[in-house]
């Protein structure tokens, strides 16, 4: 008989394998995590700026061309 597994055994199961790859793993984990928190941000300014009015391309070159 097959052994359906539930949330209470996943969790210990699963804190087990993240504290393991963490430990084994330090510069990887921090690499993903670093990346992570980029692309959260990165969503997060494009949704900000979804927010604001359109600025054309033209007014964007003007200001930079000071």
């Amino acid at each position: 008989m097959e052994k359906v597994m539930t949330r209470n055994d996943l969790k210990p199961l699963i804190k087990e394998t993240l504290t393991e790859m963490i430990r084994d793993n330090n510069k990887e984990i921090r690499e993903i995590i670093s990346e992570a928190i980029e692309d959260i941000a990165l969503a997060n300014a494009v949704k900000e700026g979804r927010k604001n009015d359109y600025v054309s391309e033209k007014r964007i070159l003007k200001i930079l061309d000071k």
